[in-house]
């Protein structure tokens, strides 16, 4: 299966093909841009079984995430997923900060079946690292070797910059940076404000200016990398988009939140979408079923489908 191949595809109905699993709450890092140490204070952890039980109610299911936390600190929890998702003809995905990641887990992962390692790289100096990450800088020298060795491997490696004001100067730079390293798909995501706790991250670009800084970093794509823009909204009137949109290697993924992915916290929560729309429409640890949930659709489930639009969606990517 082709990277983001859910996402580029369209969707004629609502259909369960992948759930984004949040093993765990748990997170050894404390990014300044996410919320994830904010919301989840207590360590929460799902179980094989539980995640077992959500995927044999899913007969349509194409893909499984893995998220959190990072959920690489259970590392013998991802392996047995995989196993799983391997043997029932899943792909599988981890998303990483890439701390927990050396030749040994790597192997480990790979002789598993994992078909991609998402790992999250925003910066292209040791100090930037530690400011962002809130951890000292050393980690960074580990990440950038965990990258290149899951670079060497047969997983396919994704590396995941955040689109922001604090990121726009770096861009080009952590682009160059991981294609050094052997990354030959790099996902950027929009940055989403989340307000939790009386906290604001506001991290957008100003107006008008996403067109400009999205062709300038296009300018430096090697030929043999893609580049994958995520909750990216274009105005279609701006004299760069078509130029933007026509680029060989450069795609949009559409958003398949609601639609085709659900998000399961560690907690059980079933979300629309963790971020973007995090509206709770069950839990699977309290007996809601996942392939119930499109025939005896939740109220806020039916409204989204019929309503609401990811901020950053628009037609002309439909």
């Amino acid at each position: 299966m082709r990277y983001k191949s859910l996402e580029l595809e369209p969707a004629d109905r609502p259909s369960l093909e992948s759930l984004e699993i949040g093993l765990t709450s748990t997170c050894n890092f404390r990014c300044s841009f996410c919320c994830a140490h904010e919301r989840n204070r207590e360590e929460q952890k799902l179980s094989f079984t539980v995640i077992q039980h959500m995927i044999e109610q899913l007969p349509d299911l194409k893909r499984i995430k893995l998220s959190g936390g990072e959920v690489l600190l259970y590392l013998e929890d991802c392996i047995q997923v995989v196993d799983y998702c391997r043997r029932k003809g899943l792909e599988v995905q981890i998303n990483s900060n890439g701390s927990m990641l050396n030749a040994s887990s790597i192997s480990a992962l790979e002789q598993a079946g994992l078909n991609t390692l998402h790992i999250s790289l925003h910066v292209e100096s040791a100090p930037q690292f530690s400011e962002f990450s809130g951890m000292s800088s050393e980690w960074y020298a580990r990440v950038l070797a965990a990258i290149k060795l899951a670079a060497q491997s047969e997983i396919e490696c994704v590396v995941e910059t955040i689109i922001s004001q604090d990121t726009k100067p770096l861009l080009v730079e952590v682009y160059q940076l991981a294609y050094e390293l052997g990354v030959r798909k790099h996902e950027f995501q929009y940055g989403i404000s989340v307000e939790q706790e009386q906290r604001r991250w506001k991290q957008q670009l100003k107006p008008f200016d996403t067109e400009q800084t999205l062709w300038s970093l296009i300018q430096h794509k090697a030929y043999d990398s893609e580049m994958y823009f995520t909750c990216v909204d274009l105005d279609p009137s701006h004299p760069l988009t078509p130029l933007i949109l026509r680029t060989e290697g450069v795609n949009f993924p559409r958003c398949m939140e609601g639609m085709k992915q659900l998000h399961i916290h560690s907690n059980g929560d079933i979300l629309i979408c963790e971020l973007g729309y995090p509206k709770k429409i069950g839990n699977v640890l309290e007996g809601t079923r996942l392939d119930q949930l499109y025939t005896q659709m939740p109220e806020a489930l039916s409204s989204f489908l019929k309503h609401h639009r990811c901020q950053k969606y628009t037609d002309h990517f439909a």
